[in-house]
């Protein structure tokens, strides 16, 4: 029997803030250039190595990546570490003021500094600066790769669990119920120093508004810099966003600002930092294993101009008359939101946008018992839910990621597709290929 050695684990981070002067991702109804920079963004990395296999999982303070980005970051990662693609989980923190320039189909324009134009297409923007950063940054993540594999020491891994309130609600009814599990695994020493954890929580980093001009991390920068306070600067925390289509903090700030950001950040923080310092399912990593399945899925057929028409007119009507009985800003912004996905609907008419299917990948790393899930797009956290029970009867305890390797748009229960918000009106799927997608996400979390 061969010999197998104990796991090493390794972190790293490395700063990706964009430039100052090129635009930000996350709000069509922006309309400069970013002016400046609030607090840094992170790339922020995990290597494992177990029985002669390597593993990375990786965190970008972007607003999404799509898959042409993560092929291209994967190669040189494999060039410059030899981990294969298929071991490579790369999602994004869903911040929405992070650089733009890393989703197909969403695009700019700068016609007049610091003018900008944000507009649908079916590829890249025109700007020249866009395949400029999306090269730098793959050459970053993979050199923050290459520079945590060489730092890989013994470690224990500590799970933890806990429902968090407070933070964020469902964004279009407060009260109905959503996925609000916070999940920790730190990873320690023999002689038990904290080097590093994965946060998992599930929830649109969308405090600040689109009238901030300033990049941030929102409030996944605020708590992740109250863990490194706490822990050390060498201390790192890596946020994977969960399966938040529905879940934000639209009910639950105060505000729009940094401080709130702040606010709501530690208060994740805190609840984190609980999770880390509590005695939770420790023990060594016993097992590794990935698994990458390539889906096709069906694209629901896009109405005709004349209804998208139509229902533009009736969402712009509902939110002029909710702004004229003086609606709070949470019930303007929920009927905004409405007139925002019919607008992109339209645009994506106009653009001839009408492919009858889309491929992409789903992923999953098991550590132990322990499943991470790469979801490429928004899930709806009722199915992270089912993902979670089903994985429960498996004997597997399951982490939903959402963001991960690529982006789809919505993916939602079935109910939620009879129902005219935001995220039914500009979903790509209908039902058939969102459970198309979810069958397949169970498939892996049996398989794996």
């Amino acid at each position: 029997m061969p010999l197998v050695t104990k796991a090493k684990v390794g972190f790293f981070e490395d700063d990706i803030t964009g430039p100052i002067g090129f635009p930000q991702t996350g709000y069509m109804e922006r309309t400069r250039v970013s002016e400046g920079i609030n607090d840094r963004l992170f790339c922020r990395t995990m290597c494992l190595e177990f029985d002669s296999r390597k593993y990375a999982i990786i965190s970008l303070d972007l607003c999404g990546i799509d898959r042409k980005f993560r092929e291209k970051t994967c190669s040189l990662i494999n060039k410059m570490t030899d981990i294969p693609d298929g071991n490579i989980l790369l999602s994004a923190t869903h911040t929405h003021s992070g650089m733009d320039g890393f989703l197909l189909g969403w695009n700019f324009k700068i016609n007049k500094f610091p003018a900008v134009k944000f507009y649908r297409s079916k590829g890249l923007a025109e700007e020249e600066e866009t395949s400029v950063v999306r090269d730098f940054m793959a050459y970053k993540v993979a050199g923050s790769v290459y520079a945590c594999s060489r730092n890989m020491i013994e470690t224990n891994l500590i799970y933890n669990s806990t429902e968090l309130s407070g933070v964020c609600t469902n964004r279009e009814e407060p009260s109905v119920p959503v996925d609000s599990q916070l999940i920790t695994m730190k990873f320690e020493t023999t002689d038990k120093k904290s080097i590093g954890c994965l946060l998992n929580y599930p929830c649109h980093p969308t405090v600040l508004g689109y009238d901030n001009y300033l990049y941030s991390a929102d409030f996944v920068g605020y708590a992740c810099k109250l863990l490194k306070f706490s822990f050390g600067k060498e201390f790192v925390p890596l946020y994977l966003n969960g399966a938040c289509a529905e879940i934000s903090t639209r009910f639950t700030r105060k505000r729009q600002t940094f401080q709130e950001a702040k606010r709501l950040g530690y208060m994740l923080g805190r609840k984190a930092l609980f999770l880390l310092n509590s005695n939770g399912q420790e023990g060594e990593i016993s097992g590794v294993s990935s698994l990458i399945k390539e889906v096709q899925l069906p694209l629901r057929k896009l109405p005709s101009r004349k209804e998208a028409l139509e229902l533009l007119a009736e969402l712009k009507k509902e939110h002029e008359f909710l702004k004229s009985q003086g609606a709070s800003p949470s019930e303007l912004r929920v009927a905004w939101t409405k007139v925002d996905g019919a607008l992109d609907v339209l645009e994506r008419i106009q653009i001839g946008a009408s492919d009858n299917e889309v491929t992409s990948i789903i992923q999953a790393i098991k550590i132990n018992d322990i499943v991470i899930i790469g979801v490429p797009g928004e899930l709806h956290s009722h199915i992270a839910l089912k993902l979670k029970e089903y994985g429960s009867k498996l004997g597997r305890r399951v982490i939903v990621v959402g963001y991960a390797n690529d982006y789809l748009s919505y993916i939602l229960p079935t109910e939620e597709y009879r129902k005219q918000n935001y995220e039914a009106i500009i979903s790509q799927f209908d039902e058939e290929g969102a459970t198309k997608l979810t069958d397949s996400l169970k498939f892996l979390i049996k398989a794996i």
